[in-house]
């Protein structure tokens, strides 16, 4: 939370410092806008399993018949929060939720024992154990981005966006399966970029359809790491 809280200063202190270099403050409430959006994220799952299972072998002891998948569930939303210096330039951050995703596994572990008698040693191997893992994986984020806007006509314009994520990828597992990896987090700033269009309704009002891509969010040795691309269609509002 003190992450959250720290980033959107960040982004609100940034805001404001461009703000407060325009000739007429004044013209502030009508250049200002809110973008709500929802969408449906694409979680590149084969990389981030492919890390998940890295981290299993390394976790459970004489690991065999490792079996596993990775599923997403990628409903996604954001909140953001923009300021127009032209018509065709703007700053614009705030919150995005890119879903989550779910590892999960089967497996079998031998161990070793040795039982020490007086002289003798007995030893052996145990049977296998049959065990299962999961690993539920939520995304999320601060960003903060540099939009240029061309217009189109009065009603319609087209925008590419260019900047940062600060990107969080925190893991709830299940089982034993981890070991000192258990109940991960890992938070970077990775870059994002997209592209978009927006429908003026009024001065006020419009809706705005995008893509965007986030690359490399998380740490493969630690949370998984993985790509995230995000459709989403929101409204604009001005104030």
């Amino acid at each position: 939370m003190k992450r959250h809280v720290a980033s959107l200063s960040c982004v609100a202190s940034l805001s404001l410092l461009m703000a407060a270099s325009s000739a007429n403050a004044l013209e502030l409430t009508s250049e200002t806008y809110f973008v709500a959006s929802i969408g449906q994220a694409h979680i590149r799952e084969t990389p981030m399993q492919v890390d998940n299972n890295n981290l299993f072998k390394h976790s459970v002891w004489n690991i065999t018949n490792l079996q596993s998948a990775q599923s997403s569930s990628g409903g996604a939303y954001k909140l953001q929060l923009g300021y127009e210096f032209t018509p065709n330039l703007a700053i614009e951050g705030g919150y995005v939720d890119l879903g989550k995703t779910t590892y999960t596994s089967t497996y079998n572990s031998n161990f070793t024992f040795v039982l020490p008698l007086p002289f003798l040693v007995i030893g052996g191997e145990s049977d296998p154990v049959r065990g299962t893992s999961t690993r539920i994986s939520k995304i999320s984020g601060w960003n903060v981005s540099g939009v240029g806007t061309y217009r189109l006509n009065d009603r319609f314009s087209a925008f590419a966006k260019l900047g940062v994520i600060h990107a969080e990828i925190r893991s709830q597992d299940g089982g034993n399966g981890f070991g000192y990896a258990n109940n991960a987090a890992d938070t970077r700033w990775r870059p994002t970029y997209g592209v978009g269009a927006t429908y003026k309704y009024n001065k006020t009002f419009g809706v705005r359809a995008e893509f965007e891509k986030f690359d490399k969010l998380g740490d493969e040795q630690w949370t998984g790491s993985t790509d995230v691309n995000l459709m989403s269609v929101g409204v604009t509002a001005k104030f």
